[in-house]
């Protein structure tokens, strides 16, 4: 049976939980029934949902507005990932030890690089919130648009990422990145990563810890539910079978963070 959402992107709504009304901005999984999941822009933050926590206050009437001052700002947060990607040296992907280069590199600059941040603020001050990089932009990086973020600019290195939905301990909904590396996927945790090392203090040590992860050790804390349409290709969100159970080594994910440094 053909799984459908029962809201439509653009759709008004309030959640039951908490009474707080929003707009649907992407349907993010088709789960079934009652357990599809939505992002919804709540007071200019998008958070996800499920279809059983959501009742419908008006249905989306589709116009036509093209704004030509979001488009040369889309144009400018493009040039935001390309100096990412030039400044990382972050090259398209021929072996897996780039692919594990690439995302190392750029997980360790989402946690401690804040240049960015300040450099180019004022480039998103008009930027709408449902922006993919308003993170990157804003400084503001939340888990839903740091998980978007990373997975953007690794799919730009023609690199095999996928953004997965998961729950968290306290049944929280949660967004993740799987990377394929030779055969298997590994997940790959930006803003879990920055959490714990803002909590644990910014020193001057730092050891990747988020990265490379397998199931065992990485769905101790997080349990995958499907993924994340990111291009709203409503195919299968089923999650891949081959997600490593085990993680990488870490010496080999932390050989390539003096990278960062390198002139």
């Amino acid at each position: 049976m053909k799984k459908e959402a029962k809201y439509k992107v653009g759709d008004e709504i309030q959640v039951i939980s908490s009474s707080e009304s929003g707009r649907i901005v992407k349907i993010a999984a088709l789960l079934g029934e009652g357990y599809n999941l939505y992002v919804v822009s709540i007071a200019g933050k998008e958070k996800m949902y499920s279809e059983s926590n959501l009742t419908l206050l008006r249905k989306n009437n589709p116009v036509i507005d093209m704004n030509v001052t979001d488009v040369s700002v889309d144009l400018g947060l493009q040039t935001i990932v390309t100096d990412i990607i030039e400044a990382l040296n972050l090259r398209e992907c021929d072996t897996s030890i780039d692919a594990v280069r690439n995302a190392c590199l750029l997980q360790s600059f989402l946690v401690l690089n804040d240049d960015y941040e300040k450099e180019w603020d004022s480039i998103g001050r008009n930027v709408q919130k449902n922006s993919i990089f308003h993170g990157v932009v804003n400084g503001n990086l939340d888990n839903i648009s740091t998980a978007l973020v990373y997975n953007h600019i690794l799919k730009e290195l023609k690199m095999d990422v996928k953004c997965i939905a998961c729950n968290d301990e306290d049944g929280n909904y949660y967004l993740t990145n799987i990377v394929l590396v030779e055969d298997d996927y590994y997940y790959f945790d930006p803003y879990l990563e920055k959490s714990i090392y803002q909590e644990n203090g910014e020193g001057i040590m730092f050891d990747l810890c988020c990265a490379g992860l397998g199931r065992k050790e990485y769905e101790k804390f997080f349990t995958p539910l499907a993924v994340f349409d990111i291009d709203h290709v409503m195919g299968e969100t089923i999650i891949p079978s081959n997600i490593s159970n085990d993680s990488l080594d870490l010496e080999f994910i932390d050989s390539f963070f003096g990278d960062l440094y390198e002139e």
